[in-house]
């Protein structure tokens, strides 16, 4: 229950000083944007600012004590839980172990953290005091003293989704189901959108689902990886820490990148759990997801749900509703994660405001059921988008490898850049030599980070240069020219024939389906021509970026 941000061992004395507001890191424009949430007595009051002084998004801690956000001692807490004897423990998750207590006149959970590093860093448990919706766990206060690191949460009294779906004294019925998805997938999408930096859970699952006397749902225990550097592009975050097993995304290795579309991922896995009952796992080691993909083919094929719902529930289900909760979950578990839909597409297929043939098709359907069809990552011969680290070189490194800028060395002069053949590490590349325009502020690390994917249809970025003076992008070098100088230039005598035309013109699709649909955010390459189409000796075309003047 908490998600938090790491710090070193050094700073954790100085938790209350960090800088660190949820909303942005930047100064304020608004000073409503730092006021908290209405209280239950409808307060809005914002910190009080001086009218003259620049207005700095105000520290955690400020933060923390303007939503009523307490901060307790560890022996005060200590003694809540009787100095947290197991008879107390009411549960224990990766990150630490929960206990019921009675504090402040009310039932809390307090939750006591491992420690943990990652990255060299510890929580900063303040940025959970503006995480504030009806379907998340409320935090109430924290403890940080040395190595200690406690939540103080909401007590939510009517145990998980987990308990209500798999104890065999249980039963769900239907419409509590699909209250459950539906407003646990409101929690999901505050996460997600409305929280900046957006906060990636990373543990969904029917435990880390709690729910109240009323059986609404709170999402519990986020994951440590949510604030780590870069938290505004989560894209590009290298996770450490993967979800429990069964829901954790097959996509996201231990290096690999995080992003929303693996808490959809999980979300759909809840989704199978709550049509179909079964534990995530049976006796032979067959996982609902994977017992599911043929179930629900055949559901859908023959209008028949007998052998796919939980048995449980028999007859007792609204059809069209259980209808619109399979495809959200065939379409979060079974798509790759580039086309996975997002919270806000699940809610309205699940409330029925939007069709489900807005996320899934009928050809993503015959996928399901193993059926021969053809994907896009089959077509462009990929499983997902291949993402590498340009290197950064010195002016004198592409002087040298450029013998100086000879002319002797230059393959072309165009209006954007003077190109350069030259040799680095053995490999021939194009080192492309910027102009500067008059007034013109250029950030090259900035450029390139949309374009560093290495597919086999795009001119591959090798690395840059970026001084003040001298900007460099540097390329693979492709042999064979442009397409546009075999087909116009008057010098070239040789004809390029069908077959070859057909090859480039399939290649330069698939380099800017691969832009479209597998880069995050999507590559919109703004200025395509036979001039920047490259060949290499086999004639196949490379996608170039090159930058026009405007």
């Amino acid at each position: 229950m908490g998600c938090f941000l790491s710090k070193s061992n050094a700073q954790a004395d100085r938790l209350n000083d960090i800088k660190a507001p949820l909303p942005q890191q930047s100064l304020v424009t608004d000073p409503a944007e730092y006021r908290p949430y209405s209280d239950k007595n409808g307060s809005r009051d914002a910190p009080a600012t001086s009218e003259n002084a620049p207005r700095y998004a105000p520290a955690a801690s400020e933060i923390a004590q303007s939503y009523g956000f307490k901060r307790y001692e560890y022996k005060k807490l200590a003694i809540a839980t009787n100095y947290f004897s197991n008879k107390c423990s009411i549960g224990e998750g990766g990150f630490g172990i929960v206990y019921k207590a009675f504090l402040d006149d009310d039932d809390v959970a307090i939750k006591k953290l491992k420690i943990i590093k990652l990255e060299n860093k510890l929580e900063e448990i303040e940025y959970l005091s503006v995480v504030r919706h009806p379907n998340i766990v409320k935090m109430i206060g924290y403890c940080s003293e040395g190595d200690d690191r406690l939540l103080v949460l909401e007590f939510v009294p009517n145990k998980s989704l987990r308990h209500h779906l798999h104890d065999e004294d249980k039963f769900l019925e239907w419409p509590k189901r699909i209250k459950i998805a539906i407003n646990s997938a409101r929690g999901l999408l505050y996460l997600h959108e409305e929280c900046k930096p957006k906060i990636i859970h990373r543990d969904i699952k029917a435990d880390n689902i709690l729910l109240n006397d009323n059986f609404e749902p709170k999402i519990a225990d986020f994951s440590l990886a949510n604030f780590l550097p870069d938290t505004g592009n989560i894209n590009h975050i290298s996770s450490i820490l993967r979800g429990t097993n069964i829901y954790a995304d097959p996509e996201y290795g231990d290096k690999q990148r995080v992003s929303e579309k693996s808490d959809v991922y999980s979300f759909g896995v809840v989704l199978l759990e709550l049509i179909t009952g079964r534990e995530l796992s049976d006796e032979q080691g067959n996982t609902i997801v994977n017992w599911a993909r043929s179930q629900i083919g055949q559901a859908l094929d023959n209008d028949d749900y007998t052998d796919l719902v939980d048995s449980k529930l028999e007859d007792m289900y609204n059809k069209k509703e259980m209808i619109r909760m399979i495809y959200c979950a065939a379409a979060s578990v079974y798509k790759p994660s580039y086309s996975r839909p997002t919270m806000k597409q699940i809610i309205g297929v699940l409330e029925g405001t939007i069709s489900h043939e807005k996320i899934i098709d009928r050809k993503d359907i015959e996928t399901i059921q193993g059926r021969p069809t053809t994907s896009l990552e089959s077509l462009l011969g990929i499983e997902r988008a291949q993402i590498f680290s340009p290197r950064m070189f010195s002016f004198e490194e592409l002087a040298i490898a450029t013998q100086f800028f000879s002319n002797n060395c230059m393959l072309r002069d165009d209006n954007y850049a003077r190109v350069y053949r030259g040799e680095l590490d053995g490999m021939a590349v194009a080192i492309n030599k910027l102009y500067l325009w008059e007034g013109e502020q250029m950030e090259v690390e900035q450029m390139v980070n949309p374009i560093n994917h290495n597919y086999q249809y795009l001119n591959k970025l090798i690395g840059y240069c970026d001084e003040e003076y001298d900007k460099f992008i540097v390329y693979e070098f492709v042999p064979n020219k442009s397409l546009r100088f075999h087909l116009h230039d008057a010098g070239h005598k040789k004809t390029i024939d069908w077959s070859r035309r057909k090859k480039i013109a399939i290649g330069c699709a698939k380099g800017l389906a691969y832009l479209h649909e597998f880069c995050t955010p999507m590559v919109i390459h703004g200025n395509i021509t036979s001039h920047n189409i490259l060949l290499d000796n086999n004639f196949e075309p490379k996608v170039s970026f090159k930058r026009d003047k405007t």
